[in-house]
């Protein structure tokens, strides 16, 4: 008997243990999840660093049009967060299923203390947030203006809804709270690979959530599964700076062999035109190019070899094949009398491939009726009305501007140049960068006389443009940021922005 008493106790005890046990609050997170965020709400309040007035006049909203005991319970929560029961030292999770919610997203926090939960609850069931509860299997919901579930570890939440998916909402939600790790978006790779980054607000998001313009920019053939691609997105706010990481995601062989050779289409930056660009450039866009690559890839996943006949391909081959490593593009000027000033150039295998463009059947594929004219050995401008572009090679370096005084000047260094701008050093190894001038652009007479004109209006966006320096966007060819970069470089971007929202609110 006594053999078995032992086993049996042991035997017990760990039932005991497993029973009241938490579970991980991510593996609430469906496997069926589109779109999955991840927010630091203390690492965000850390940064926003808010002040006592500032947070006087959060607590005076915040009590406003509420009774002396909901006073009370609110000026506690915002003295001690963690006395709502949830951790919010642990990211706070954001999903959406297009099928069961058409628009805004689920929430799911981490429970700390559900006692403190409970008395939550019974705040918002007091101001009419919160119709009731009823206990379930592991969890109790509650209904009306929030629908919540929670239990010992994990915290569902989402806005009232009506109609029939309420009722799905309900057994979905029965399903979530209890699934273990296996049956949750949590076991993803995509997942896992978002909790590996850097940020204060990390997702996941599906290839229909990016802006067309930004998706389209990978140039994915219509006919490879687009539903298989997604994009890990990583916000940060940093001394000085506000950086948004994305970088695309697949498991799919199909698509990960097209990622991988379009990346070899660009090659890094090697700075080698900055010096021919003012330091008062608005914008300016730098890339290594492989021409021949890049040919290569329009052909294959665009219209453009079905348009063109055999000759005028081969002509085209050869005006592609020519550029080799940097092309750097920039907008030099601007106003409201003329057109925006544009100067380019770029690295060159060699000129004779530009005679091609003496073919009439390219000539004809140009915009507008204009008139091609030899100005010189290698050296070209084209006319179309009032419009003029001015190019050529020269020593192995192909330049490009629609406007004369600048073609006056081609290849002549400017001082001072964008080489000694703070976003030169950045650009170089990467295989593209673009760098809009907030700086420069504010200093335009059009854009102050557009802001002058406001007033006290836009005394508050002024206020935000004189604060920016630029902004950058760039890739290395795997992942790409974007970069919007402060004047003030030692104070966090979020304390800067909750400083100048007071000016605005």
């Amino acid at each position: 008997m006594k053999k078995l008493l032992f086993p049996a106790l042991a035997i017990l005890a760990w039932v005991v243990s497993a029973c009241s046990q938490k579970t991980e609050y991510t593996n609430a997170i469906p496997a069926k999840a589109e779109t999955v965020i991840a927010i630091q709400p203390a690492a965000l309040a850390d940064k926003a660093g808010l002040d006592e007035t500032s947070l006087q006049k959060l607590k005076g909203l915040l009590k406003k049009d509420t009774d002396a005991s909901m006073q009370e319970y609110l000026e506690t929560l915002l003295n001690d967060p963690a006395q709502s029961g949830i951790d919010f030292e642990s990211p706070l999770y954001l999903f959406n299923i297009q099928s069961l919610l058409k628009n805004g997203f689920i929430a799911v926090a981490k429970v700390s203390d559900e006692a403190n939960v409970q008395t939550l609850v019974n705040a918002l069931q007091e101001q009419g947030l919160v119709s009731g509860t009823t206990p379930a299997d592991g969890y109790t919901l509650t209904e009306g203006k929030l629908l919540m579930a929670y239990n010992a570890s994990t915290l569902l939440m989402l806005g009232a809804q009506e109609g029939p998916q309420v009722a799905a909402l309900k057994d979905s939600i029965a399903v979530w709270i209890q699934q273990t790790a296996e049956q949750s978006y949590s076991s993803k790779p995509a997942f896992k690979q978002m909790q590996e980054q850097k940020g204060d607000i990390k997702a996941v998001l599906p290839y229909t959530a990016i802006p067309s313009s930004y998706a389209q920019s990978y140039g994915i053939p219509q006919d490879l599964p687009l539903k298989d691609i997604s994009f890990i997105a990583a916000l940060s706010f940093e001394k000085g700076s506000i950086d948004l990481h994305l970088a695309p995601y697949t498991e799919n062989a199909d698509l990960k062999t097209f990622l991988e050779k379009q990346a070899q289409a660009a090659q890094p930056i090697k700075n080698t035109f900055i010096d021919y660009f003012p330091q008062s450039s608005l914008a300016l866009l730098s890339t290594g190019m492989n021409g021949a690559a890049l040919y290569e890839q329009l052909l294959e996943n665009t219209a453009m070899g079905n348009d063109l006949s055999a000759k005028e391909a081969e002509s085209m081959k050869a005006i592609f094949g020519m550029f080799e490593n940097d092309l750097t593009v920039g907008l030099v000027n601007w106003s409201l009398n003329q057109s925006p000033a544009i100067l380019a150039y770029a690295t060159v295998k060699d000129a004779a491939p530009l005679k091609k463009l003496n073919d009439p059947a390219l000539l004809r594929r140009l915009p507008g009726k204009g008139k091609l004219m030899e100005l010189g050995e290698d050296q070209y401008v084209w006319h179309s009305g009032r419009e003029s572009l001015f190019f050529g090679v020269r020593d192995r370096q192909f330049y490009a501007t629609n406007d004369e005084l600048l073609y006056k000047d081609i290849f002549k260094k400017c001082d001072p140049s964008a080489a000694e701008t703070a976003y030169a050093d950045g650009m170089k190894s990467k295989k593209m960068s673009i760098v809009l001038n907030i700086e420069a652009v504010s200093e335009l007479p059009v854009v102050k006389m557009l802001l002058g004109l406001g007033g006290a209006k836009t005394a508050p966006y002024k206020a935000i443009l004189d604060g920016i320096s630029y902004l950058k966007s760039e890739s290395d060819g795997t992942q790409g940021t974007i970069s919007l970069q402060l004047k003030d470089k030692d104070t966090n971007a979020l304390k800067q922005i909750a400083e100048l929202g007071k000016g605005i609110i």
